[in-house]
């Protein structure tokens, strides 16, 4: 099976049977084509089934692992081959760094932390480490299955190193072996010790995924691979990515906003993509407990809508069988993404806006910043969301797309900490030909070692000279000379209050600059001063004094194009609080440098736009995420009802020929409108489709 004819299977569930030893009736009521048959009458066309679990058991007949104690069949040749019979694509599934058996078996073999203590995880299976004896055990594992089995392909879970790093003796002298020294206990952050110890965990990491694909290649060149986080926005190892077959993330409650925002990194690297939740309530795996048909069905469509497989987790029962009551949840969902995928299908994204999300800033800030609030992953969230509630269409990329900057109306740099001097002259080129770059704070201040370097985007392309951090957690933008749909008044930046580990507040400071070319568009006020123990106002932070004599948003002609400019963080601080004035800046600056956009959609902020296209058609997928209940902390986000929204403005570039709403083939009035095709969508319930034919 190709990549391309795997992509064609929308509706995957993803299988997890992580069993134990001693639970009862184990195995007792399995039928291999009754267990196949459930998942074919859930329209189910694709599924990864387990070969080797947390627990430490192998499903299968190995000569290398530990075979479950109580299975007397080959699970995985069974389900396997019934799979092949009834045409249902199937992955293997094999646990690489969770090991409760072996690490129990082998201490040695388990990761350990600085103080030499093995690491355990939450879910009492133990972290083994893939440089030990251990690894090359999963590599014989893989080995076994691509050689015997009739799979599609192989699927690896857990290919990681528990942050910081691992201390166990293979790890102390493969790290004495490559840098001539002790591994660092503990780094300050920021310190080259921090950056020797971040890369020789990733590196630990991507040198074992080079050994699984290297594995899988020689035994049978076929075979399809993936693995858990392949292409993952939040980890960004773009070489180890391009090595597999079908990037895959998974996202569950709390997480509810990260599946759009990983939908639309995938779409620049050009390859299937799986869009993974689960159907248990209680956020994760094997809670079982089943989601709302509501939410489901959002999370489904947000996969489907953005042209990815829907993969729902379930997890098998020890006697053998599947839950009925899951598969009729599952059937149901599946049964509208049937109707509907015709139109999601053998789709691209239509460049719109994009947002750049460089690994260079991303793994910088790993190290550079001990709170992840301060790094520019909460940026690009930040950004993601401002223009998803501001109803735009855009990708997220990563500096080896800047080849297409050609292609997008405007590019935000949120947080961009490096900018390398080819990525520098691509932005350039970019905005004297015409385009709109919108930036915030720190970007091009660093090199990929930490050191500060002189930032050229700010100062030539930005048009303003940094002068320092401001010495406040907090600060006020006054006096705008742009319409904003906000208060007329100071609007508040703020970080996110006391650090958990130093009890201080977190400094996410403004970047105090004067004006060098570009025209200053609104004022920074500090508050009055810094809220400490000795020196505070109030219960937050204190009101702003008089205006600073620095700027707060800066605008700069370049050529043909325009460059915004926010000293602080402005995508990070919506991305913290939700603070509605901020994402009115944001959108009446990108309108003011980039009034010519593909589409613009005004609906309420809970409403995701999507514009995809194939040929002359337009598809523009409306997803309405509303009436959201809370749990506490880390519990369910939950919807149980559909709230409609009536009477919805549209604006889609291009003269349509026609408008029409699927899957119902409704035909929907429209107008052109200055090389628009504008029109009206009477009610979004759930998912919207609608298609436009523009020649």
């Amino acid at each position: 099976m190709t990549p391309e004819e795997y992509f064609d299977r929308k509706r995957k569930v993803h299988l997890d049977m992580h069993l134990p030893d001693d639970a009862p009736e184990m195995f007792e009521r399995f039928d291999a084509e009754e267990y196949v048959a459930t998942l074919v009458d859930a329209n189910v066309n694709s599924v990864t089934i387990f070969a080797h679990c947390h627990h430490g058991n192998c499903y299968y007949d190995t000569a290398v692992g530990h075979k479950h104690s109580r299975l007397e069949f080959d699970y995985v040749r069974e389900v396997a081959s019934e799979c092949r019979r009834r045409d249902v694509a199937v992955m293997a599934y094999i646990s690489c760094a969770w090991n409760h058996r072996a690490g129990e078996e082998h201490p040695e073999w388990r990761q350990r932390d600085a103080s030499d203590e093995p690491r355990e995880t939450p879910r009492f299976w133990w972290w083994m480490c893939l440089n030990s004896p251990y690894g090359d055990q999963i590599i014989e594992m893989t080995r076994e299955i691509a050689a015997d089995y009739p799979v599609d392909g192989l699927w690896f879970d857990i290919t990681y190193v528990a942050p910081p790093g691992c201390y166990c003796d293979y790890c102390r002298a493969e790290f004495s072996d490559l840098h001539g020294r002790d591994i660092p206990a503990d780094p300050e952050a920021g310190t080259e010790d921090a950056r020797l110890l971040h890369e020789y965990r990733i590196g630990t990491e991507q040198r074992f995924r080079e050994r699984l694909v290297e594995t899988v290649r020689s035994t049978d060149p076929e075979l399809l691979i993936s693995w858990n986080h392949a292409g993952d926005v939040t980890q960004l190892y773009l070489d180890n990515d391009h090595t597999a077959d079908i990037l895959f993330r998974e996202a569950h409650t709390p997480e509810d906003w990260l599946p759009s925002i990983q939908a639309r990194w995938f779409q620049h690297f050009d390859k299937p993509y799986e869009c993974c939740t689960s159907r248990f309530h209680y956020g994760g795996w094997s809670s079982f407990s089943y989601k709302t048909e509501a939410k489901l069905h959002l999370e489904a469509a947000t996969g489907l809508a953005h042209g990815g497989i829907v993969d729902i987790g379930d997890q098998a029962l020890h006697d053998g069988t599947l839950d009925r009551a899951a598969y009729e949840l599952i059937g149901g969902v599946y049964e509208r993404a049937r109707a509907v995928e015709l139109w999601c299908s053998d789709t691209t994204s239509v460049p719109n806006i994009a947002v750049l999300h460089s690994s260079r800033a991303h793994h910088l800030g790993w190290w550079m910043e001990h709170a992840g609030d301060r790094r520019p992953m909460t940026s690009v969230r930040g950004a993601a969301r401002v223009l998803h509630d501001g109803g735009r269409h855009f990708d997220i990329i990563s500096e080896r797309a800047l080849d297409r900057l050609g292609d997008y109306h405007a590019l935000l740099l949120p947080d961009q900490l490096v900018l390398t001097d080819e990525e520098l002259e691509a932005i350039r080129a970019y905005v004297e030909a015409g385009g709109a770059v919108m930036a915030s704070w720190r970007c091009g201040m660093y090199d990929e070692n930490g050191e500060e370097v002189s930032p050229t985007f700010l100062r030539e392309l930005s048009g303003v000279k940094p002068v320092r951090f401001a010495d406040y957690s907090c600060g006020y933008v006054v006096d705008p000379l742009f319409e904003i749909n906000a208060p007329d008044g100071p609007l508040l930046f703020r970080g996110p209050g006391p650090d958990a580990t130093t009890k201080q507040y977190l400094k996410i400071p403004a970047l105090e600059c004067e004006a060098s070319g570009a025209e200053v568009l609104a004022s920074l006020s500090h508050p009055i001063y810094e809220r400490t123990r000795e020196h505070f106002y109030a219960a937050h932070n204190a009101p702003p004094a008089a205006p600073s004599g620095y700027g707060s948003v800066f605008l700069n002609r370049v050529g043909d194009g325009q460059v915004v400019f926010f000293p602080f963080d402005l995508f990070r601080f919506y991305q913290l609080d939700s603070y509605s004035p901020l994402r009115s800046i944001a959108l009446s600056m990108l309108d003011r440098i980039a009034p010519a956009q593909e589409v613009i959609v005004d609906a309420p902020a809970q409403v995701e736009v999507i514009l995809r296209r194939r040929g002359s058609r337009r598809f523009l997928h409306l997803i309405n995420y509303a009436n959201q209940r809370f749990g506490q902390g880390s519990h369910p986000v939950v919807v149980e009802d559909i709230v409609s929204v009536s009477g919805i403005p549209v604006r889609v570039r291009g003269e349509a020929l026609e408008v029409v709403e699927r899957p119902s083939g409704r035909r929907i009035d429209f107008a052109i409108e200055r090389g628009y095709t504008v029109f009206t969508l009477p009610r979004l319930d759930l998912h919207a489709i609608i298609e436009l034919t523009i020649p």
